[in-house]
């Protein structure tokens, strides 16, 4: 009797040990993957792999922050700022690991960076920021003053890091120099240019062909008007319409002149942005 008693416990430690080997190898498949994906940009799928292991395992206290990190990450690249914002924050509020506390303050910055929330960004990196020698902080710190386009804090940025030999400044510099020499199309000068000859608002934004294409147009239809009213007077039909049509291109002109020139400074300060994304994301490896 006792010998089958003993048989039996042997037999069930050795199932159990076989059960926890299998569990063991299964989140080790599942992290694998979950790595795969995160690496080949499948996030949304990678954060479902991650938050598994989060649930279905007995995980330690510096493995719980980590998958809450990763998590973060995945959802702030999915733009799902809402739930990035909620993993990273129970990094933020362990603050007991410094590696994964400092990542998570990166990456919540980064986040807002991308989401073009530049002052917001600073003021949260400000404020979490442990040690003021984290040199990856105050880069994206730099990069946010240069694209909320303070020249002066920037300015005053690259001059102390500068000082303290800091070796990521240097792809930066040239954007302080670019964001004092930017020029602006105004879209009041565009307007008036318009009025005063139809087109020439859009040649000054940089739309040239689209202003000559304006310019002939409304001449065109001018002459025409003209040539119907000294033919039939005061009655004629086609002075009427093409009068009509050439009021209607003088007023469009006008506006599309002042639009113009807003789109081009658009495109003047997504170029200047965009280049500094660039650099920044160099340093910061996601």
């Amino acid at each position: 009797m006792i010998q089958k008693r003993i048989v039996l416990i042997v037999i069930l430690v050795v199932v159990m040990s076989s059960m926890l080997k299998a569990t063991d190898v299964s989140r080790q498949n599942i992290e694998r993957f979950a790595e795969y994906l995160y690496e080949n940009g499948d996030y949304s799928r990678a954060s479902y792999e991650y938050l598994r292991i989060l649930h279905l395992f007995d995980n330690n206290h510096t493995e719980i922050l980590q998958l809450n990190l990763k998590i973060g990450k995945c959802f702030g690249f999915l733009n799902d700022y809402k739930n990035a914002r909620k993993y990273f924050n129970v990094c933020l509020n362990s603050g007991l690991e410094k590696t994964i506390y400092d990542e998570a303050v990166i990456h919540m910055g980064w986040m807002l960076f991308r989401q073009g929330n530049y002052n917001q960004s600073i003021s949260f990196l400000k404020e979490k920021q442990r040690s003021p020698d984290n040199q990856l902080i105050n880069t994206l710190i730099l990069a946010d003053s240069l694209c909320s386009g303070d020249a002066k804090s920037s300015k005053e940025l690259i001059k102390t890091y500068k000082t303290e030999e800091h070796p990521f400044i240097q792809p930066f510099e040239k954007y302080l120099d670019i964001l004092n020499n930017i020029k602006r199309k105004s879209p009041l000068k565009a307007g008036l240019l318009s009025a005063i000859l139809p087109g020439s608002g859009r040649v000054y934004s940089g739309r040239i062909k689209e202003g000559l294409v304006s310019m002939v147009s409304f001449f065109a239809t001018s002459y025409l008007a003209y040539e119907g009213f000294r033919d039939q007077g005061i009655k004629s039909f086609r002075g009427w319409l093409f009068g009509s049509i050439g009021a209607f291109l003088y007023i469009g002109n006008i506006y599309g002149s002042v639009i113009s020139a807003r789109i081009t400074n658009q495109k003047i300060d997504s170029n200047y942005k965009k280049g500094i994304e660039i650099s920044l994301k160099f340093y910061i490896h996601d």
